[in-house]
């Protein structure tokens, strides 16, 4: 008999809008596995979130418990308060932002609700890793195959258990098996980096095998090491990232908003860069030409400005607008969006400038 736990109150609905921050090109795990239901491994424990229409909360359980975790649904409300960041007042930042800058009101209205994410590093910084010159829909695939190879199974969600209506059990099923994202001590064996070119993820396996091998040398080991640049300020800490194999400077302030508590760090992409161009008075300067270290923080410091201590939660948002998310954007064009820097600006790099990434690569070894 399938064994989950009874649905737990997380927080008021309109605190939190489930669609689309949880699909928005910042985490890659989320499985919907029901009409209002998404499903992930956090704590090293198979959860989903529910937002059916008629709960006035945002719900969520603990799926057929396994001898794997001993996380208890008080536990998993404590870890998923801070992954949300539901200590952060987002009606009062929506409030300001919108009062600093009539744009961000027109282009994101509709985004009310959606949040910035507060990942576990070790699973940020390989996925974000997996980003260059990518698209959402292969991102997603490669993270799956990263814990479907290197993480441990914690089972299957019960489509039945979910009170779902007639007609949904066809679309959702108990098919999709849930694994833990792997340390990065897990990653690090001879036959890594062949293992993952044959899965497809090309000349981002060498990336992953050599970075995953640079983290298990830290000291305390890669988590620690990931989890300690949460306490040092912003410069150092994308310093120590870009030392990393992989990681430039837009994948580093990925990984800095999104896990790092650096919530000021503006990653800049083609479509960041694109709406700097059209909507904040960066058209006629050099910005418009090439994406250039220099321009890169010209923009940054452009959105710091307006936007202030949160300043990236309000270009994450931006960015959701920029590609459609929470409009009716059919699902296949949402998964193509590209969230990486554009391949032809040679001016900012993708990857560490000494690894083999800043030459121009052959199509063929995408």
């Amino acid at each position: 008999m399938y064994v989950a736990t009874a649905w737990t109150s997380l927080c008021p609905r309109s605190h939190l809008t489930l669609a689309t921050t949880l699909f928005n090109g910042q985490c890659f795990s989320w499985k919907k596995v029901g009409p209002y239901h998404y499903s992930n491994v956090l704590k090293g424990a198979l959860v989903t979130l529910r937002q059916a229409p008629d709960d006035e909360s945002v719900l969520f359980r603990l799926e057929a418990p396994t001898s794997q975790t001993q996380t208890s649904p008080d536990t998993m409300r404590e870890y998923l308060s801070s992954y949300f960041l539901l200590n952060v007042d987002a009606d009062a930042l929506f409030t300001a932002w919108n009062s600093a800058d009539p744009n961000f009101l027109k282009r994101t209205s509709h985004l009310k609700g959606t949040r910035l994410l507060r990942q576990p590093p070790v699973e940020t910084c390989f996925s974000f890793i997996c980003s260059a010159n990518n698209n959402i829909s292969r991102i997603t695939g490669m993270v799956a195959n990263l814990k479907r190879v290197y993480g441990v199974s914690v089972g299957k969600v019960d489509a039945s258990s979910l009170g779902l209506v007639e007609g949904d059990h066809d679309t959702y099923s108990s098919q999709d098996e849930f694994f833990t994202f792997p340390e990065p001590e897990c990653m690090c064996g001879s036959d890594v980096e062949a293992t993952l070119r044959e899965l497809g993820f090309g000349y981002r396996a060498a990336y992953i095998a050599k970075t995953a091998k640079l983290l298990k040398e830290k000291e305390g080991g890669g988590s620690e090491w990931l989890h300690s640049l949460r306490t040092v300020e912003y410069d150092q800490a994308k310093e120590s990232l870009l030392e990393l194999m992989g990681i430039g400077p837009k994948v580093a302030d990925c990984i800095l908003l999104m896990s790092l508590d650096k919530f000021n760090a503006i990653p800049v992409d083609t479509h960041v860069w694109r709406i700097a161009k059209r909507d904040y008075g960066l058209s006629s300067s050099a910005v418009a030409k090439t994406l250039t270290a220099k321009n890169y923080r010209i923009i940054g410091d452009k959105w710091r400005e307006i936007f202030g201590e949160y300043a990236g939660w309000a270009q994450s948002l931006l960015f959701s607008a920029e590609i459609g998310t929470g409009t009716k954007q059919s699902p296949e064009k949402m998964d193509a969006v590209v969230i990486d820097v554009d391949s032809k600006s040679t001016d900012i790099k993708t990857d560490n400038p000494s690894s083999p990434v800043s030459r121009k690569r052959k199509p063929s070894e995408e």
